[in-house]
């Protein structure tokens, strides 16, 4: 999912994945430490300011995909 300032956003289902973590740890920063990103890393994709790093998807079971689509005409 594009962001208007261009960045890739997580996807919902990593998001919910993120959250499961969550709640099975006491912090955030837990889960940053497990996934081994920084805490500000986790929070900057959180909050959708920051594409996940590829640490972050491998550690959660995801890929980056992109993907090219032929634009519309609008007249």
């Amino acid at each position: 999912m594009k962001t208007s300032t261009g960045i890739v956003a997580a996807s919902p289902e990593l998001l919910a994945r993120l959250h499961q973590i969550r709640e099975a740890m006491r912090s955030w920063i837990e889960v940053a430490a497990y996934l081994d990103v920084s805490p500000t890393l986790l929070s900057h994709v959180l909050n959708r300011k920051r594409s996940p790093s590829a640490r972050m998807l491998d550690k959660l079971g995801f890929e980056r995909r992109v993907e090219y689509v032929e634009r519309t005409m609008t007249t």
